[in-house]
């Protein structure tokens, strides 16, 4: 098998990773980073950023998770993160060739939520993980007689605090 002209010139050119955008959606205003140098996409700046995205995986029921790690260059994100105000905020991450992303260009990665704040120091650290993912548990309790009269129906809706669940009968 002979390699066209031009088949050979694409394999000549050094291999490019994927450039990424990190988006953080927080009270205070929304963040934008770029792993690759300052960039304008979907009629908004991305700033560059010391930012790591790792561990982009798919788990038991199509529930994600990312590690997400920013450089906290000034200590930048401390406080946001010390008032733990960075949890259950949402995020997205979406990656890219080449130099600057064209509107269509971009793919998102992972759309969800920071859990966790396992590590702060010059680096922090969120964990992340599909939008609601931590509170999709199903609970490891039965309820019913003796122990329990005047159940509510099947579909019906019970309120405790400021939640509301609907009853499903297995």
């Amino acid at each position: 098998m002979t390699l066209t002209a031009a088949q050979q010139t694409e394999i000549a050119k050094p291999v490019r990773s994927p450039r990424g955008l990190v988006k953080i959606i927080h009270a205070s205003g929304t963040i934008r980073i770029a792993t690759g140098g300052n960039v304008t996409w979907d009629s908004q700046s991305w700033v560059k950023g010391g930012v790591e995205i790792k561990n982009v995986k798919t788990g038991k029921g199509g529930v994600q998770s990312v590690r997400i790690t920013l450089i906290n260059e000034d200590q930048i994100y401390s406080e946001l993160a010390i008032l733990g105000s960075f949890k259950y905020k949402e995020v997205f991450y979406w990656e890219y060739y080449g130099s600057s992303p064209a509107l269509e260009d971009p793919i998102l990665r992972f759309h969800g939520e920071i859990v966790k704040i396992p590590t702060m120091s010059n680096k922090i650290v969120f964990d992340c993980s599909t939008v609601g993912a931590s509170t999709k548990r199903i609970p490891n309790l039965t309820l019913g007689s003796p122990h329990v009269n005047h159940m509510p129906r099947n579909g019906e809706k019970i309120t405790i605090g400021n939640e509301t669940f609907t009853i499903e009968i297995n």
